[in-house]
């Protein structure tokens, strides 16, 4: 046998030829295979002709690439694409990668999967042989993302990420990128990018990668980090010692991310405690001083976890017991007197020196002191330290002991004519200043002997500086003169009394004008000794233009012997000059009366007056800015004007001769009884100042 050709029914070669080969008609649904032998002439001798069962593909025309959406259903029908022969038909097998994947002409995938994309083999084959062909089966889908969901990084740091990173592109491979933030659009490039990121701008992040076939998002939390602050600690804190100390420094502590925060607390460079509460009992003033707060959390590098601190300033309070010194506890009149005071407190104590009866205003400081220049008898007594802050008020005293000799304690109204009835009991009193205390001795002058009285008729009696003489008139004889003798280591002095028959009230005291208006005067008044019987007031008015007198009123109600009274007159006119009088009315008649002149102002503005008022021939002046009435009697009802004569009345005090006594501007006017002939002096007493100096502090 010579070589072989094969030709297939169109004439197409299929196979290469080697030798001749004559005219040939061939059925064209069919192959046929020649097998010529020839000699080694060349010549043809014989030939075979042999039919055979063959198939040939028309691969040519296939497609190679197939199309399909991600989830739709696919099937390739391979026999389509095969040319039959003239025998049996073919069988057909698909294989993916070498393995097998359906063993019939059509290959079906339902619900296709990007995972199933690729190239498919298509083998066809019968008795004669076989052939294959390739398909490619893409498989479109939109692409995915799979990234962190959280994503860490420290306030004021970049911020970068690139979405492209976590995607995987879908087919068509081509994928557009947009970034969103609470619902707006931040960029529409696949890397989101923040240059110094705020705790602001920390939260949700969402990208959306996208193809022709769709979409896919991926959120990320962007969790900024920063550390906590403090805002709003007081600077100042204040407790009391030993009470507690409790400051809570999470109150004023805006948490960081992450929230957990540590707490620290440092005092003077050492930590006191390692919680939010600063808590310390019983706190004394030696633990006063600057406490600081210190707070951080857990934030990640290491390195930017730091301190952020706040200083409070506990300020203790406390107040001590204040220590008062007196120099000399005793001294005589006129001595100087130092008193000092000190207290440690904190804040600082408003600390004042002063008698226990007297309220003064205190000076901030922790010392203070007080000299009595020419210290007198009233200054005598239990004088007190006060100290007082926001804590507490603190107290302590001392007794000063001023030596005095007695004299007439003119705080207090000397009723020295005294009326009285027969068969009627009636009492003199004497008011003593003296130190140490006195004794007294009561006399009886009718009119050539001083006697003493003693028990029977008359008795008398002490209480405190004071002393009582009590007379049960039961015959003319017990009307006259009676003297009181109070005495002591320092000197002595008698005061003169006289009991008369009922008679017409005594004349008011101490008459002053309060305010004058343009239409009206408001007066005062103590009222005096009654004469035995009740009495009202009678004040009359008359003016420069009506200088006749007209009665205000005249009932006025007598409060008791020492009270104070007080009338406004209404109704009057403006910048005139008037003159009102006031006396005392009972059924014995009129009492001496008292004068006062004033001129009605003439805008509406009150002034206060100086008065001048005027009875009996006596001048009475108010001076209101020292508050002295002197009422001189010219009459023989309230004073002695015939003293008894002899040695032993050389030194008898006579009221018409009085010295004045004043305290400082704080306390009132006094008289000082003194004994002899002396001279009207002006002696300030007791806890004021003696002509502008007497206290010193």
């Amino acid at each position: 046998m010579g070589p072989a050709w094969i030709y297939d029914a169109g004439g197409f070669l299929r196979t290469s030829l080697t030798g001749r080969l004559g005219d040939l008609t061939l059925h064209p649904a069919s192959y046929l295979k020649v097998v010529f032998t020839s000699d080694s002439s060349g010549s043809y001798r014989t030939f075979e002709a042999v039919w055979k069962e063959f198939a040939t593909f028309g691969l040519s025309t296939s497609p190679y690439t197939f199309q399909v959406q991600e989830s739709s259903n696919f099937s390739v029908n391979c026999s389509r694409y095969t040319t039959w022969g003239n025998l049996s038909t073919p069988t057909y097998k698909w294989t993916r990668g070498g393995k097998t994947v359906s063993t019939g002409a059509v290959i079906v995938t339902r619900n296709i999967s990007r995972s199933q994309a690729g190239n498919y083999l298509c083998t066809a084959r019968h008795a004669a042989g076989s052939a294959s062909v390739n398909i490619s089966v893409d498989v479109q889908h939109a692409p995915s993302i799979d990234g962190p969901s959280v994503y860490k990084l420290t306030e004021h740091s970049l911020l970068e990420i690139d979405c492209s990173d976590y995607t995987t592109p879908g087919s068509p491979p081509f994928t557009s990128y947009t970034w969103t933030y609470d619902g707006s659009t931040v960029t529409h490039w696949g890397i989101l990018y923040r240059s110094s990121i705020s705790r602001r701008q920390g939260g949700e992040y969402t990208c959306t990668a996208s193809n022709t076939q769709g979409s896919d998002s991926h959120s990320v939390n962007v969790d900024v980090q920063y550390g906590p602050t403090i805002d709003g600690l007081p600077l100042v804190h204040k407790v009391r010692e030993k009470s507690r100390l409790k400051i809570d420094c999470s109150n004023y502590t805006i948490p960081g991310n992450p929230p957990n925060t540590r707490y620290k607390w440092t005092y003077g460079g050492s930590t006191v405690s390692t919680k939010a509460v600063l808590d310390r009992r019983n706190i004394s003033r030696s633990e006063s001083g600057t406490y600081i707060c210190s707070v951080r959390n857990n934030i990640v590098p290491l390195y930017l976890q730091m301190d952020r601190t706040s200083a409070v300033n506990v300020y203790v309070q406390y107040i001590d017991e204040p220590r008062l010194t007196i120099v000399e506890e005793e001294v005589k009149e006129n001595d100087t007197v130092t008193m000092s005071c000190e207290v440690a407190s904190n804040p600082t104590a408003k600390l004042v020196i002063r008698k226990y009866y007297n309220v003064r205003n205190g000076k901030r400081t922790n010392r203070v002191s007080r000299t009595i220049i020419r210290a007198g008898c009233l200054d005598s007594g239990r004088y007190i330290c006060s100290a007082v802050n926001t804590v507490a008020g603190r107290d302590d005293s001392k007794t000063l002991n001023v030596l005095c000799s007695p004299r007439q304690d003119h705080r207090k109204q000397l009723d020295s004519v005294v009326t009285g009835h027969k068969n009627q009991s009636v009492s003199f009193r004497a008011d003593i200043i003296a130190n140490p205390r006195p004794n007294f001795t009561w006399y009886r002058y009718d009119g050539q002997v001083m006697s003493s009285v003693i028990n029977g008729a008359s008795r008398s009696y002490d209480t405190s500086i004071e002393s009582i003489l009590q007379i049960n008139i039961t015959s003319d004889d017990d009307y006259g003169h009676y003297y009181v003798e109070a005495e002591n280591s320092e000197g002595r002095v008698m005061l003169p009394f006289t009991l008369t028959a009922a008679s017409p009230p005594a004349a008011p005291s101490q008459v002053r004008l309060l305010v004058v208006g343009d239409t009206s005067v408001s007066l005062n008044w103590i009222s005096g000794y009654n004469g035995g019987a009740n009495q009202t007031f009678m004040l009359q008015y008359k003016s420069e233009t009506h200088p006749i007198w007209s009665v205000w009123r005249d009932d006025i109600t007598d409060p008791g012997r020492g009270g104070l009274v007080k009338e406004d007159v209404q109704s009057l006119t403006p910048a005139t000059t008037y003159q009102f009088h006031l006396y005392g009315v009972n059924v014995y008649g009129d009492g001496e009366g008292v004068t006062i002149t004033t001129t009605t102002s003439s805008s509406s503005k009150f002034k206060l007056m100086v008065g001048f008022g005027t009875f009996s021939g006596a001048i009475v002046v108010s001076i209101l800015a020292v508050v002295c009435i002197f009422l001189i009697r010219t009459s023989g009802k309230r004073e002695i004007t015939n003293p008894p004569a002899g040695d032993i009345y050389d030194n008898v005090y006579t009221y018409s001769v009085p010295k004045r006594h004043c305290q400082d501007a704080e306390l009132e006017c006094v008289y000082e009884v003194v004994m002899g002939n002396a001279e009207e002096d002006l002696y300030c007493n007791a806890a004021g100042l003696n002509n502008g100096d007497h206290i010193v502090e």
